[in-house]
């Protein structure tokens, strides 16, 4: 039998518009890397910006969204490295 643990919502509450601004930031220099002459700077700065969200979703135990942020910072990485293919 496993045991089910319920989130704080409250925790989530005082991180949330500091946690969208994050993920807004991280959002547009990805989307200006794809789109520009791809600046390591900007895919830098996503990279950073998701490995803090996800800190941030490891401190507040929302297993699933830190797993999902894991892979996203992997992936930005990877784009980083160009080893990503088309």
């Amino acid at each position: 039998m496993t045991e089910t643990t319920r989130q704080d919502p409250s925790a989530l509450k005082w991180v949330r518009s500091e946690l969208n601004d994050v993920i807004q930031v991280s959002q547009r220099a990805l989307e200006d890397y794809v789109e520009g002459d791809g600046d390591k700077r900007l895919i830098a700065t996503s990279v950073k910006g998701i490995q803090q969200v996800h800190s941030i979703l490891v401190m507040l135990e929302l297993h699933g969204a830190a797993l999902l942020s894991e892979e996203m910072a992997q992936v930005a990485s990877a784009l980083a490295d160009d080893q990503v293919r088309d």
